[in-house]
């Protein structure tokens, strides 16, 4: 019991990425640890000391529901930018095993020699088929399928490594039995909007990052998505609604971004990020990625 509920690090912990040359020790040929890629995004953090956001217990994986890991956590607003993987702007939360890390209250300057030296070994392609490889891509690979049981070890591991109090525990907890039981009612928190729209219509804003966006009422957005609430192939989501009649600054655009899925590049219209507007997983017991909501322009109104 000791052992499932211990962890080397927890929520609030001050940790330093370790040199690039002792992270190289850990990786296998294809420069990952236990099938997780160390991205060429992360040599530039190596030496640099930061706060764990919270453990990587449980993650959805596109495609494949919601998975687990061991001895992975994620750092303070710690994003990935895309730089070597043909500029993707998706902006994925990295994970970071404990293996590259080490507690610490100290900073120390990266050595840009040493940062190249070692490089080769991370991957971004796949020589084969040439589809990207990132921590999104292999992040079915280097996780479980959860069963029943993993599912409930997981479960409790969330909250005894601290990652969640009690009470952001029970909530979550409610908003998960709620799903399952009533996730195809129309009055369900955690229900998709389904449209009517035969055909999606589009609207470009033409938006770039801290311009300021109102999301759209709810009964704005059901009229610009289809039956499966989609526009254009991109689904309006259970976790966006407590979002609308709110401001924020965008982000960025996202014109372009790596598939977790097929691991190739796939380019987008008219979608935007918006600052601090994440998903929390709550309609599926509070996923940990944190992963940023894609938004159609037509979705927002410009301020």
């Amino acid at each position: 019991m000791s052992k499932l509920f211990s962890h080397r690090l927890r929520r609030g912990d001050i940790v330093t990425v370790l040199p690039f040359k002792e992270i190289l020790k850990t990786l296998d040929q294809h420069g990952q640890l236990d099938n997780m890629p160390f991205m060429p995004e992360m040599q530039r953090f190596c030496g640099s000391t930061f706060q764990v956001a919270r453990r990587a217990n449980y993650v959805c994986v596109d495609g494949d529901g919601m998975r687990g890991l061991e001895h992975t956590v994620f750092l303070e607003n710690m994003y990935c930018d895309g730089s070597a993987h043909d500029g993707c702007q998706k902006s994925c939360t990295i994970f970071w095993k404990e293996a590259w890390l080490k507690s610490s209250n100290s900073t120390s300057a990266p050595n840009k020699k040493e940062m190249m030296s070692g490089s080769q070994k991370l991957k971004t392609r796949n020589e084969q088929s040439n589809r990207y490889i990132c921590q999104s891509t292999r992040l079915a690979a280097s996780s479980c399928l959860l069963t029943p049981l993993l599912k409930a070890k997981f479960l409790l591991k969330e909250f005894f490594s601290g990652n969640q109090r009690i009470d952001k525990f029970i909530i979550n907890f409610c908003y998960f039995l709620h799903y399952k039981l009533s996730k195809k009612s129309t009055n369900s928190v955690c229900r998709i909007v389904r449209g009517h729209a035969e055909s999606a219509p589009r609207v470009s804003l033409n938006l770039h990052s801290s311009d300021l966006v109102e999301v759209k009422s709810l009964e704005d957005i059901t009229d610009t998505v289809d039956t499966d609430g989609k526009n254009h192939g991109l689904v309006f989501t259970s976790e966006m609604h407590h979002f609308c009649g709110q401001r924020y600054k965008v982000l960025g655009r996202l014109d372009k971004m790596v598939s977790e899925k097929s691991g190739k590049m796939v380019t987008l219209k008219d979608t935007v990020l918006l600052e601090n507007v994440h998903c929390y997983g709550n309609c599926k017991f509070g996923c940990a990625r944190r992963l940023f909501h894609y938004w159609r322009e037509i979705w927002l109104k410009k301020i």
